[in-house]
């Protein structure tokens, strides 16, 4: 093995620890909800949808959403993750794709959604998960697992939300076992121009994880966003843009107090009403 992919190895290594640990990575995410914190247990859209399913249901239309970002500037390790919505009057399904890592190592996840609003204000969501984790020298494998979500609309400014991740509790690869989270969150809109929201989240044999993000809408077609995570501390600003035929652009930057920053570009497109 050369030098330099012992390097990549040895960093890849040292950063999946730390964001077990500290719960970094989601699963499935969109460059939306980092702009805020990483919070999406309580918001609604496309970009809510890649993170927590009951928030499928939040969208009317086709939508389709590709995301990256390249963790603590490091080039040889790449992420980057899709996501579709197709809503049907039998509720709304959802298909996600996301890749992290790099030659030497690799992890790949492929998810099929399914998100129907039960009452007016309460929606259930759920995603079966395909886990697959490549190692050249070593070999292959993968597994199956699941999540659930559910949000509430309290009124129209007030949405609550619940998410579970791995709850069966799968070993992701033997004696190691697959993170199981569960995550709060509530968010608050103040009309039409900002979205303040906030969760906290525990993994199991972690500590908790508290999140809080704005999004501010000067004028309608521009988001600033910005957010703040503990355990580890993480801060996060960002920028959105809509145009009018329903193709949305944000950039995003995450700032780790140790690591560095992570910049990431999120590419949505949800066609206009007709």
């Amino acid at each position: 093995m050369s030098l330099k992919r012992s390097i990549s190895v040895a960093c890849f290594l040292f950063l999946s620890v730390w964001q077990i640990q500290g719960q970094a990575i989601y699963p499935f995410q969109h460059n939306r909800n980092t702009g805020m914190g990483g919070a999406s247990t309580a918001l609604e859209g496309i970009g809510a949808a890649a993170a927590q399913p009951a928030a499928l249901t939040s969208i009317d239309r086709w939508s389709v959403a590709l995301s990256g970002a390249r963790y603590y500037w490091l080039p040889d390790i790449q992420t980057g993750n899709f996501i579709s919505v197709l809503p049907t009057g039998a509720g709304n399904f959802g298909v996600q794709i996301q890749y992290y890592g790099f030659d030497a190592y690799s992890e790949s996840s492929v998810a099929l959604g399914y998100g129907r609003k039960l009452t007016e204000n309460f929606s259930l969501g759920a995603r079966f998960i395909y886990l697959h984790t490549r190692i050249p020298d070593y070999g292959a494998g993968g597994i199956f697992t699941f999540d659930l979500g559910a949000s509430y609309k309290l009124n129209k400014d007030w949405l609550l939300g619940a998410y579970i991740y791995n709850p069966t509790q799968l070993e992701k690869v033997s004696g190691e076992l697959l993170p199981t989270s569960l995550r709060l969150g509530a968010s608050r809109l103040f009309g039409e121009s900002a979205t303040l929201t906030a969760e906290v989240e525990k993994t199991l044999a972690y500590d908790f994880r508290a999140r809080v993000g704005l999004e501010y809408l000067p004028v309608p077609q521009l988001r600033i966003l910005a957010g703040i995570q503990s355990n580890p501390s993480t801060f996060s600003l960002g920028i959105g843009w809509k145009s009018p035929n329903g193709l949305s652009i944000d950039l995003v930057q995450e700032y780790h107090l140790i690591l560095g920053i992570s910049p990431g570009l999120s590419v949505s497109y949800q066609p206009s009403n007709p």
